[in-house]
């Protein structure tokens, strides 16, 4: 997460040796580049995640962009590209749950044998006040479903939980405490 104008890139095994490096083909340009201009959410840096097939039968790949962490989505007739990002497809911070709502960034993206699709992502909802200081909350992770890669149902609680005492305000990842939660 260094920022400056990071690509996505594409490497494949076609031999089924994947423990050996030699037996890896890597493509030589980008195949997703963020988009630059004011107001842009990739407009520094696109991180490529997951590869899926959309309904109307190209490839989706899934991405988060900086500056301002969300999910993005671009397509391809084929799983080599290039791919071509979509605004129709951009999940927005509203989005979420408010749990999730500030910043959504690592992520994973499977469609299962149903044609369901599943968004595994980790999100964070702004600030929280602890025993010693006022910081940003801890990634925590959620799941999302949807069938069309544009409307999604959010779990709205995280499903992996972050150990925070909300009574107390003990945040044992940063304060010499301990939370009275069992989790």
């Amino acid at each position: 997460e260094a920022g400056g104008n990071c690509y996505g890139g594409l490497a494949h095994c076609p031999s089924g040796k994947e423990a050996d490096p030699s037996a890896w083909t890597y493509l030589p340009d980008p195949i997703l580049k963020n988009q630059t201009g004011p107001g842009r959410f990739d407009n520094v840096s696109v991180f490529v995640n997951g590869i899926v097939k959309a309904p109307d039968g190209r490839y989706a790949i899934s991405f988060f962009g900086e500056p301002i962490m969300s999910i993005g989505f671009a397509f391809a007739d084929t799983p080599f590209g290039p791919f071509e990002q979509d605004d129709s497809y951009y999940l927005n911070a509203s989005m979420f749950p408010k749990w999730a709502g500030q910043a959504q960034h690592e992520h994973d993206l499977i469609r299962l044998d149903n044609g369901t699709y599943l968004l595994f992502y980790t999100g964070f909802g702004g600030f929280r006040k602890t025993a010693t200081i006022s910081h940003p909350s801890i990634d925590q992770g959620g799941i999302a479903t949807s069938e069309d890669l544009k409307t999604w149902t959010f779990v709205q609680r995280p499903v992996l939980k972050h150990r925070y005492d909300e009574s107390s305000g003990c945040d044992p990842l940063r304060d010499n405490c301990k939370p009275n939660v069992a989790q």
